[in-house]
């Protein structure tokens, strides 16, 4: 319910909405957007862009799936801040267009040879708090999540 309840208060007032966000992730070092959701059109990219360059102290991270999106926004002119981290989620066959060459992210599944996943890719420790490689990926790295 509460995921339906930001898209609501999104769509209602993206205004209000994305000043709610920057007020509470000011003090934060490191905020990862959608632990479940996606960017919701272009619109919202950009609020995510003013919320990172509001809080420039924070490292603001955001897989994704919605790369038409993303990919538009850059060819449009847009530019997306330093602390904000797009991230290109991958999974099996399914490879999104990466013209920009935004890092990526893959599943490792236990069933398959996996060889979609480049042999750069750093392999996930599931300790975020203290890796924090996907906050600092540059262009063209990788990571991959083994499948559970």
């Amino acid at each position: 319910n509460k995921y339906i309840d930001n898209l609501k208060a999104y769509k209602e007032n993206p205004k209000q909405f994305f000043e709610d966000v920057a007020h509470g992730t000011r003090l934060s070092l490191y905020t990862r957007w959608h632990s479940s959701g996606d960017i919701v059109d272009e619109q919202y990219l950009a609020g995510m862009c003013w919320v990172a360059r509001k809080n420039k102290n924070v490292q603001y991270l955001a897989f994704t799936k919605q790369f038409r999106i993303v990919n538009k926004f850059v060819a449009d002119g847009h530019k997306i801040p330093k602390n904000l981290h797009i991230v290109y989620s991958c999974w099996k066959n399914w490879i999104p267009e990466n013209p920009y060459n935004f890092p990526t992210a893959w599943v490792e599944f236990k069933d398959r040879d996996n060889r979609e996943i480049p042999d750069t890719a750093q392999k996930c420790n599931g300790k975020c708090a203290e890796c924090q490689y996907c906050w600092h990926m540059k262009k063209g790295q990788s990571v991959y999540f083994p499948k559970h």
